[in-house]
């Protein structure tokens, strides 16, 4: 049967690339199940290179679990959300999403790009995103306050506007929208990271902290406790093996002996000190199964108790009321701010614009 332009089936008269510019991405998630899935199939490809470039590594692949995905997709898809800095990118699963999931977005990410596959991944990345992303190497506690000063001047010359400075400690140029914290685990790292990344939040913006039942929970806490930041949602801790919670996996016992035997004197002495430990490290692997959760919650405006009582006392905050909404499942605790108040904050905050 000949098929032209009159009698091409439903089925596949359906474009779904876009021709524009030679360097730009023909293809773009149109709704949340495309974006899901174009992320899904980058995390294919970024376990590949990590176990292709650094086999041993424990920790073989990104370990955003897929309930915070979606949450985290959700949130940056959100009005006035273009700018994204995150702590701890190890095999960029986590910036890769958000990028795929607001073509908007331009991100910031630290890292101390320790492993053999860190180069290559921020080469991945920055050949997909170009001037989208930029990777700052080093410990994130220096970083952060050094890419402060360097950008100050540029992101927000002066005579621009900027947005309402909340306190002393907050940035009269905001530069970051959305906040994921995922780096050092330390309490004392998390909670420095916390709070330089508080000097660069725009006016109400989100900051999603990992593994809130290890210590960067309990500096999440902490910042909450003294009114630096007001929780909105928590999700888990879940117990290991829980169905949201799935178990780290790890090279397999065989491949990794394999893996050992195979590597060279001089890769072995850069490691943990020699072909036989490596081996026996090899003997125990078996998959990590931890307890797991991740909270959402939001910098707090100006004089950080008094705002955080009056939203638990359900009074008004900036002249609206917060709706909260409580709900307990399968171990989870969400805490959720309605959304139509989180969008038009930052719509007023970009100026009255939609992003």
């Amino acid at each position: 049967m000949l098929f032209d332009q009159y009698n091409v089936t439903a089925e596949m008269n359906v474009t779904a690339l876009r021709e524009g510019k030679l360097v730009e991405p023909r293809f773009t998630p149109r709704d949340s199940q495309e974006t899901l899935s174009i992320v899904f199939e980058w995390w294919n490809l970024l376990d590949a290179v990590m176990h292709k470039l650094d086999p041993l590594y424990g920790y073989q692949t990104g370990y955003v679990r897929e309930i915070q995905l979606r949450r985290m997709v959700d949130l940056v898809r959100m009005p006035g959300v273009t700018r994204y800095c995150e702590v701890g990118m190890n095999g960029g699963h986590s910036v890769s999403a958000m990028l795929l999931a607001n073509p908007q977005l331009k991100a910031h990410v630290f890292d101390l790009l320790a492993f053999n596959y860190s180069q290559p991944v921020v080469d991945l990345l920055t050949t997909r995103f170009r001037s989208r992303i930029t990777v700052h190497a080093g410990w994130s506690h220096h970083g952060i306050i050094k890419w402060k000063q360097e950008r100050r001047a540029a992101d927000c010359p002066r005579g621009a506007p900027s947005a309402t400075k909340m306190s002393d400690d907050e940035s009269e140029c905001p530069m970051c929208d959305l906040i994921f914290v995922d780096g050092d685990h330390t309490y004392k790292g998390a909670l420095d990271d916390l709070m330089a990344l508080k000097s660069l939040a725009a006016p109400g913006a989100m900051v999603v902290v990992d593994d809130v039942g290890m210590p960067p929970g309990k500096a999440f806490t902490h910042m909450e406790a003294i009114g630096k930041i007001r929780r909105l949602e928590q999700y888990g801790p879940f117990p290991p093996r829980h169905r949201l919670n799935p178990c780290m996996r790890v090279i397999d016992r065989t491949e990794c002996r394999q893996k050992v035997e195979s590597m060279t004197d001089l890769v072995l002495q850069k490691g943990l000190g020699g072909r036989e430990k490596y081996i026996r490290r090899c003997a125990i692997r078996a998959p990590i199964c931890l307890e797991w959760g991740f909270a959402v919650g939001e910098y707090v405006a100006g004089p950080g108790r008094a705002h955080a009582a009056a939203a638990n006392s359900g009074g008004a905050v900036g002249g609206r009321a917060m709706n909260r909404i409580t709900a307990r499942a399968h171990g989870t605790h969400i805490n959720l701010d309605t959304m139509r108040h989180r969008a038009m904050s930052r719509v007023m905050a970009n100026g009255g614009t939609r992003a």
